[in-house]
């Protein structure tokens, strides 16, 4: 962003010539883009190495709660590197169907697999009792389940007023307005961002 910001401030003699603009801020996108793409991988490959560390310590041992909150920021960093991966590779390969977080990567089989784990129930409180045999546990379950539902069951009726909502004569005259600005702005700012209005390449998503 401030790349940007203080090129197109430095191309004062051009103003009005928004196209001639965008033609010299792309070659100076593209300097930085040479210069700065193998950050973005170095970064993901870091990050990458220290979780897959951290899952073999999970599996021989419970993590550190210093070491689950680092795992959390971890993923959450890794999640914003993946999407904004697949965004670059999305938009250079101008391929509309591929949509961010469809990538087979091993990083969304680790998040699931984490998610598994802290989502395990090792006990259940039944009445004022405390199980954690599986066995037991089956057994409580089905016996609950099966006396819930085998109440008798019970005839319900009710009697409906449908009594439907009109517009008011204002409501429909604003329906008939013409289109604001601000309504025309929210339209523009809905459509898909990776959709480029022009053949510059420029989407959406850089205006």
């Amino acid at each position: 962003m401030s790349i940007i910001r203080n090129e197109w401030g430095s191309m004062g003699y051009l103003n009005g010539q928004v196209s001639e603009k965008l033609k010299k801020l792309k070659g100076v996108l593209r300097k930085w883009n040479r210069e700065e793409r193998y950050t973005l991988d170095r970064r993901f490959n870091e990050i990458e190495s220290r979780i897959r560390c951290l899952d073999e310590y999970s599996d021989v041992r419970d993590l550190f709660e210093l070491e689950l909150e680092e795992l959390k920021i971890l993923y959450l960093e890794l999640r914003v590197f993946s999407r904004f991966k697949e965004s670059i590779w999305r938009q250079k390969s101008r391929m509309t169907w591929l949509k961010v977080g469809d990538s087979n990567t091993t990083f969304f089989h680790r998040a699931v697999k984490f998610k598994a784990k802290r989502k395990t129930v090792y006990g259940m409180k039944i009445g004022n009792e405390w199980l954690s045999d599986p066995k037991v546990l089956k057994v409580k379950m089905f016996n609950f389940f099966r006396n819930h539902f085998s109440c008798h069951s019970r005839k319900w009726s009710m009697d409906l007023e449908l009594n439907f909502k009109r517009l008011r004569d204002i409501d429909i005259a604003s329906l008939e307005r013409p289109f604001s600005m601000k309504e025309i702005k929210e339209a523009v700012w809905s459509c898909d961002e990776n959709k480029a209005p022009g053949p510059d390449g420029f989407n959406l998503c850089f205006f």
